[in-house]
């Protein structure tokens, strides 16, 4: 089992990667050019009728968008986890708080994750790991809830 400060390490990484190298994909479609879409005018709707809402795991959310992020498991990535929670809650999301092998590894990295101060009322997802373990899973539970 990899040591905290190795996946520290590759979760700042992530981040530095992010920021300074040209991560744009290359050669890579989406299938998207495949289709196209007739323009079906709709002039008699009204937009203020127009609904977005849906309900995710017992929320409502304003849209059915989830922000994902990787960035929990550094502790100079905590400030960014909390912004991309204060985020979502902001508009009505939900959240992926990213893997919380760190936490199970590291205690100290739970905080990294816990993002309810800023986002009370929204689904806070983690990413799904094997759990090693029955105490694996108490501590991935005890970084915080997940929705």
């Amino acid at each position: 089992m990899p040591d905290s400060s190795s996946i520290e390490e590759r979760k700042l990484d992530h981040i530095r990667i992010v920021l300074r190298e040209d991560v744009a994909a290359k050669g890579i479609e989406t299938g998207f050019a495949a289709y196209r879409l007739p323009h079906t005018a709709l002039p008699d709707l009204n937009l203020s009728e127009v609904r977005t809402q849906v309900t995710f795991l017992g929320k409502v959310i304003q849209a059915p968008l989830l922000i994902s992020s990787m960035t929990g498991g550094a502790q100079a990535t905590e400030p960014i986890n909390l912004a991309l929670a204060e985020a979502a809650e902001h508009l009505g999301l939900a959240m992926g708080v990213g893997s919380q092998r760190a936490a199970l590894i590291d205690h100290r990295l739970a905080s990294t994750y816990q993002v309810r101060r800023v986002a009370p009322t929204i689904p806070c997802l983690p990413t799904w790991e094997r759990c090693n373990s029955t105490t694996d899973l108490a501590l991935s539970t005890a970084a915080g809830p997940w929705t």
